[in-house]
């Protein structure tokens, strides 16, 4: 795969995550990457790239997410770039536990299944952009 196919960037549509999946497949089995750090990659990618669609939305910021995604070493590290408002997804507080059906919200579940599945996963504020960089071993 060239160089090139290791950044992909798409609109802030819901109709572009499976574009996005294709690129993950597509990239991991590139880099060599275990089959579940590929799947482990794209739920995660696709909560973190919804959650942008969903809420980050802002009419007078450009409407594209920027993803690399890179092998360094060991280690396979997927990179989202958004220009929404400032939001740390890493450090936001998990939901209570609900204690029956009927107590528990909708949604909600995303971000303690990103910290779950890629604990190594961090966060920054680079200007006016939010980077999110999901973090995994190669082989899961």
């Amino acid at each position: 795969m060239p160089a090139e196919d290791r950044r992909l960037t798409i609109a802030r549509d819901v109709g572009e995550l499976r574009r996005m999946s294709e690129w993950i497949a597509r990239r991991c089995d590139s880099l060599g990457v275990s089959t579940t750090v590929r799947e482990n990659l794209d739920v995660c990618a696709n909560e973190a790239v919804a959650n942008v669609i969903f809420h980050a939305a802002d009419a007078l910021r450009d409407r594209e997410i920027a993803l690399v995604l890179d092998r360094d070493g060991s280690d396979v590290m997927l990179e989202i770039t958004d220009d929404g408002a400032p939001f740390d997804p890493l450090s936001t507080d998990s939901r209570a536990t609900a204690t029956s059906l009927d107590d528990a919200p909708v949604g909600g579940l995303g971000l303690p299944l990103i910290r779950g599945l890629l604990p190594r996963s961090r966060y920054a504020r680079i200007g006016a952009r939010n980077v999110l960089t999901l973090v995994s071993a190669v082989e899961g």
